[in-house]
């Protein structure tokens, strides 16, 4: 068996693991392809857009049934998608991109393959302001969602399709950050499925979650992740120290960096790896992991679905120190013990003094079983507006009966 087919073998394996259905046979969650893109609107958003739905329309359409679209948070209207429909749509939101209006709308609009009560294994959304307010300060990302049912990584023709769809969207879209890789996927409400995501995310390091992923106001200053594809704006690359990426692709020829007039596409291998914790880790995760991380998010915000916002922390950890060694002809995988850390509004888990690390704030004692309040500190401007807007976590700095300080990592 060779190495694309043992490869192929272990995605089937977790996506038999992680199916989950409900009592009338709806699937809650299956694994497939997630790509998550967020970008800064420009006066060409018309364009890029429509050009991306056209390439997605034309590349799955025998798959897509239906269409939605919202326009300034009004009831979403659902349509049968035809190729009539789908011009009629296309030629509609194209419209509403392009306005110039005051204070025009926030558009979303999306196709997908299964009624929306499944997962669907192809899916596409976007969410963007008009280009009318494309110049205006402090407007949010628009975020580009789409799925890929996993049937197409052993399809040379639909690998290649994919890499051109990539390199679509780092050619259309001032792309801010995003990443293409394996995840669970719930349905399109996400809440039946979000339950099942964590111990499935858990146990397989390579997949990502998804209930959250479309709020682009969580990672408007840095990373979510990094995946099998991961895509890196200008702003955020040139905050990288000098070297730090050429030494990562020197050392890990299955890296591949492409260049698109400053949009940075890292991809790892020619398939995507599930990162099975009870099998050998994928070394090329953890170096891209390492050389990205001066711009990843360091305080995620996200608790919704089945994941707290302590998990979140971890998890975005979850590539951290990891140490490998060779014993009796295997690898040994260690990974680094990690701070014990509250996040507000939940519970504390040890008794003993806590001290905010996520901005200059106070310390002091809990018992455990208290809630973790906001805490009281000086917040800078920056950082009120910065990567942590505002949350709280509190790192234990000596407990009552001498815990350690470090442990296992969550995740």
């Amino acid at each position: 068996m060779s190495d694309i087919e043992k490869q192929l073998a272990a995605i089937r394996y977790t996506a038999d693991r992680t199916k989950r259905y409900n009592e009338h046979g709806f699937t809650l969650l299956q694994l497939g392809i997630r790509g998550v893109v967020y970008f800064n609107t420009r006066e060409d958003v018309a364009d890029a857009l429509t050009g991306l739905m056209d390439f997605y329309y034309e590349w799955a359409k025998d798959k897509l049934t239906i269409a939605w679209h919202e326009k300034g948070h009004r009831d979403i209207k659902e349509v049968k998608l035809t190729e009539k429909s789908y011009l009629k749509e296309r030629d509609k939101i194209y419209r509403w991109l392009d306005s110039r209006e005051k204070n025009p709308p926030n558009i979303e609009w999306g196709m997908q393959s299964e009624h929306a009560n499944t997962s669907a294994s192809y899916y596409f959304n976007i969410t963007s302001i008009a280009a009318g307010l494309a110049n205006e300060p402090y407007m949010p990302l628009g975020t580009l969602l789409f799925n890929l049912p996993l049937e197409i990584l052993s399809s040379p023709q639909d690998l290649a399709k994919l890499d051109e769809f990539v390199g679509k969207i780092s050619e259309k879209l001032d792309v801010f950050h995003g990443y293409i890789g394996l995840a669970a996927i719930p349905p399109h409400n996400y809440y039946d499925g979000a339950p099942y995501e964590y111990g499935v995310c858990r146990e397989n390091l390579g997949l990502i979650p998804v209930t959250t992923d479309y709020l682009s106001t969580f990672y408007r200053y840095n990373i979510r992740s990094i995946s099998w594809y991961t895509l890196v704006g200008r702003e955020l690359y040139r905050q990288l120290p000098a070297g730090r990426i050429e030494s990562v692709l020197a050392n890990h020829p299955d890296i591949t960096l492409r260049d698109f007039a400053g949009i940075k596409v890292f991809k790892i291998g020619s398939l995507p790896e599930t990162g099975d914790i009870r099998e050998d880790l994928p070394l090329g995760y953890i170096a891209l992991n390492r050389a990205l991380e001066p711009i990843r998010e360091k305080y995620p915000r996200e608790n919704m679905g089945g994941i707290t916002r302590e998990q979140m922390y971890y998890w975005s950890r979850r590539w951290d120190g990891w140490e490998v060694e060779e014993k009796d002809g295997k690898k040994i995988y260690t990974q680094a013990p990690q701070e014990i850390i509250g996040v507000e509004e939940e519970p504390v888990p040890i008794s003993g003094m806590w001290k905010i690390t996520s901005f200059d704030g106070e310390t002091r004692h809990f018992n455990k079983g208290e809630i973790f309040p906001e805490g009281e500190g000086v917040r800078t401007q920056d950082v009120l507006l910065g990567p942590q807007m505002g949350l709280t976590i509190w790192e234990l700095v000596k407990g009552d009966h001498n815990e350690p300080l470090r442990r296992k990592a969550m995740w």
